[in-house]
């Protein structure tokens, strides 16, 4: 039964059989066109992508122990500042290097333990709550990129 957890959980975290692959959610954007707005009313892809990256992080130092997660503390500082300068390659290798964390996470620890920086939810449901939120932001980002045409991305090389 964990093995088939365990798979479940990484088809959730690369979108296996219900969305596309994260890396190629964010594969060929620059800086200019990932900050790029579609309406005035939706986040950029550069927003979504720092949103998600800060709870990514968020999720996997509670998962080594290393933070307490304080939701409400931490809302608020989830979405970039007006002029703050973020690198776009950095933060997707961050994003990549957190998802091949969770991968090993989720290959390698006991996902009944509870997390005590987490209210002693257990390992499982941290990491599907992980896989969740990504899912759904990165849909947003290709939302975006369908309306700027930078969809499909180009193939990895």
């Amino acid at each position: 039964m964990k093995d088939e957890l365990a798979k479940a959980l990484l088809d959730g975290l690369y979108g296996k059989h219900t969305h596309p692959d994260p890396v190629d959610a964010v594969r060929g954007l620059t800086y200019d066109t990932a900050s790029q707005r579609v309406s005035e009313k939706v986040h950029s892809s550069l927003d979504l992508l720092y949103h998600l990256v800060f709870w990514q992080d968020l999720c996997l130092e509670a998962a080594r122990g290393e933070k307490d997660v304080k939701w409400p503390e931490a809302a608020g500082e989830d979405w970039p500042q007006p002029g703050s300068q973020i690198e776009w390659d950095v933060l997707v290798k961050r994003f990549r290097k957190g998802l091949k964390e969770g991968e090993r996470i989720v290959a390698e620890v006991d996902l009944v333990m509870p997390l005590p920086a987490w209210r002693n939810i257990p390992m499982l449901r941290a990491m599907i709550v992980l896989a969740q939120h990504n899912s759904y932001h990165l849909g947003q980002i290709v939302t975006n990129r369908i309306a700027q045409g930078t969809w499909p991305p180009p193939k990895p090389e």
